[in-house]
């Protein structure tokens, strides 16, 4: 047998004559690229050799059906205005898929008797995902709006939120099949499970695209069935074109035995027999170019192709595994309220259950079974959430209040001019033995005594623990004073164990006054007082993925916690403060400390609502370019106030929404710069606010 060559992108042209078709895909110059790497020709080889041992041994994997979770992502402009793939047509699209791909299409019969004996079986059935990639339930489809009129199918920038398409779920535990307006003429393409891409690309662009005219049943004239779907689900699962490669020629084949050799491509409605290279064509397998009409079988032969993908690429082999078809986490994304002094009672707790199988049973300890807890003091609650299948999430609240001071250190309590790590067991020496850090009483700005950090006295580098904090908001806080010429840093992290190290930003005050804040690989400046005490705050809201940095109560930046200092992909938790001495030459590092304090701290001006958790409402997409859309899940027959808040709770904007007219709304954000923005909604009966995030 000839050894089939897999090429990186395979789609089908729109013209219908044979004689004047011209290219209208990548196929042949990817391949004809690849064909000039001797590896590529190796790796190749080796596959197929692979393929013939597993044809031998396809005797044990009998009667094996596969289950691929699929996730459809609709990227609509709204400027095509012909573009309404509704959600009725996505199921119908997966029902073709499945008639399809388990032989029980009704138009099977169509087959020419003397193919009948070649009729294949993939066995392959697909479901939209009911859990997406971080477990909460999902129907598998995705909405979104760009304001990229078409998208190229040579860049591929549908699969790229960067460019304002929409980023795969994870491509080893789903199917991705974008739907969007393509500027080529074709009616989609697929990336095969090629071995020679990067590990560190080919997750991010491998699945399926195809062009909304044509998915699922659709008013075109020719390709109105649904079945450009199946035929790129073909490549994806290994499938070459029936004629082999390019334009064809009797040299060429598919690599599959049993589909005969053919010359070139067939379009539009043949009549049967065609005959080319000796034999008769199979012009209605499913991997031709004609009419949806006309498509009809896989060929056995093709069906071991296929499941040969399905185990022995690592990239199709990981579908199997999936658990993208199966039951959604129970998953509660509560809030805390904390009361509003030490004696108060007007703390609380919405459970917010996110994700699950209802109707849920909930038992708090108080004996109530309501989704929240309202005038509540301080100390601790526990709930036990049931879902229908039995499944029980056990939560523990704890109820303090704001300003309640969780760690502090005025360091009044060493003995002067002693180093501090022999002193304390709170102060540790960070990824390190020592530190050189030293007890002095000089002219301390409040008490007795400060901690003076001086690169001339030995290395410093010495962390304070944060608590490993995943919500509520903290105020870090400690008094700091910079010699002239001198310069000074410390640096908050997400994790800070030494093996495991990540940074969430770092503050430096250089020798010359100027100031940087290294944070989400940027570095934000800011100027500070030298040769003076000052106060440096910084409030450190988790439950708002926020940072706010102040000086002497002068608000000097903000920007999101989850950031990291050389990325803006990281994590929300709080794990410690390092004060450090690589600033710079290392030897104008001299610096004092005082008062350091760790405190519970309200949340930015935007407050926590008491909200009917009821209103379910959706937005997407999120984080947002331009625009965000409001979707009610549920029609609750109301007129909102819609307001847009920054996270100083300043109203950016206000509308009315009438949801009685209309499910949906659309907010400009185009305006906005980059970073977390709020909605909020109210109603006579109801409350929400939600977050949101702008990234360009």
């Amino acid at each position: 047998m000839r050894y089939f060559y897999l090429v990186l992108l395979l789609c089908v042209p729109i013209m219908v004559h044979a004689q004047k078709h011209s290219p209208r895909c990548h196929f042949d110059s990817i391949h004809e690229e690849h064909f000039k790497s001797h590896e590529y020709l190796e790796l190749l080889k080796k596959e197929e050799k692979a393929f013939e041992r597993f044809k031998k041994q396809k005797s044990r994997r009998s009667n094996v059906s596969y289950t691929i979770p699929v996730v459809v992502h609709i990227v609509k402009n709204e400027s095509a205005t012909d573009m309404n793939i509704t959600d009725e047509q996505i199921h119908q699209q997966i029902q073709v898929l499945n008639a399809s791909y388990n032989a029980t299409n009704q138009d099977l019969n169509q087959t020419p008797e003397i193919f009948q004996s070649a009729i294949g079986n993939p066995s392959i059935e697909f479901c939209l995902a009911s859990v997406d990639p971080n477990g909460y339930a999902t129907n598998g489809i995705t909405r979104h709006t760009t304001t990229v009129s078409s998208f190229s199918s040579a860049l591929d920038n549908v699969k790229h939120s960067a460019e304002e398409g929409v980023d795969a779920w994870d491509p080893s535990s789903y199917l991705n099949i974008w739907v969007a307006k393509i500027s080529s003429s074709v009616l989609g393409y697929s990336h095969a499970p090629h071995k020679t891409l990067s590990a560190s690309d080919y997750p991010l662009v491998h699945g399926v695209v195809i062009a909304y005219q044509y998915f699922g049943e659709n008013e075109h004239a020719t390709f109105n069935m649904g079945k450009t779907l199946v035929h790129e689900v073909g490549h994806y699962f290994n499938l070459n074109h029936t004629w082999g490669n390019g334009s064809g020629g009797c040299d060429h084949d598919d690599g599959v035995a049993d589909t005969p050799t053919s010359e070139e491509a067939y379009y539009e409605i043949p009549i049967h027999p065609q005959v080319s290279c000796g034999s008769v064509d199979m012009f209605m397998n499913y991997m031709e170019y004609v009419n949806d009409s006309v498509m009809v079988m896989f060929s056995k032969g093709q069906v071991e192709r296929m499941h040969f993908a399905l185990n022995y690429y690592s990239n199709r082999k990981s579908l199997l595994e999936s658990e993208g078809c199966g039951i959604p986490d129970l998953i509660a994304e509560h809030q805390v309220r904390h009361t509003s002094s030490q004696m108060g009672d007007d703390g609380a707790i919405y459970l917010d259950i996110a994700s699950g199988v209802p109707p849920y049973v909930i038992a708090w300890d108080t004996g109530e079974t309501k989704d929240s807890l309202v005038n509540l003091s301080t100390g601790s609650y526990s709930v036990a959430i049931t879902d229908s299948l039995e499944r029980e999430l056990n939560l523990t609240f704890n109820i303090s209040y704001y300003g309640n001071i969780y760690d502090s250190d005025n360091f009044e309590t060493y003995s002067v001019d002693s180093l501090l790590y022999l002193q304390s067991n709170s102060w540790k020496a960070f990824c390190v033995d020592t530190f050189a850090a030293n007890i002095f009483s000089v002219n301390a700005p409040e008490g007795l005594q400060y901690l003076e950090v001086n690169a001339a006295d030995g290395s410093n580098k010495f962390s304070r623990n944060l608590g490993g904090f995943k919500e509520n908001a903290f105020d870090v806080s400690f008094k700091m004073f910079v010699p002239n010429g001198k310069s000074a840093a410390y640096t908050i992290y997400h994790k800070s164990t030494c093996s495991d190290l990540m940074s969430a930003y770092q503050v430096q005050f250089n020798d010359d006054g100027q100031g940087f804040i290294k944070a989400g690989g940027e570095m934000i400046a800011f100027t500070f007082p030298q040769h003076q005490w000052f106060d440096l705050n910084q409030l450190i809201d988790m439950d708002r993925d926020l940072v706010v940095l102040s000086i002497n109560d002068e608000l000097l930046a903000d920007w999101s916690l989850h950031w990291t200092s050389d990325s803006k992909y990281g994590s929300t938790e709080l794990s410690a403060i390092v004060f450090e001495d690589e600033v710079g030459s290392s030897s104008l590092v001299h610096y004092l400390i005082d008062d350091f304090k760790f405190q519970l701290a309200t949340n930015t001006d935007i407050g926590i609502l008491e909200v009917d958790q009821g209103l379910d409402i959706r937005l997407h997409p999120n984080p947002t370019r331009n625009e965000l859309n409001l979707s009610l899940v549920d029609d609750t027959g109301e007129i909102y106030q819609v307001s847009v808040l920054n996270t100083l709770g300043q109203v950016l904007q206000m509308m009315e929404w009438d949801s009685r007219s209309s499910g949906e709304m659309k907010l400009s954000v185009e305006s906005y710069p980059d970073g977390v923005y709020f909605v909020g909604l109210t109603s006579k009966t109801q409350n929400k606010i939600l977050r949101f995030v702008v990234y360009r």
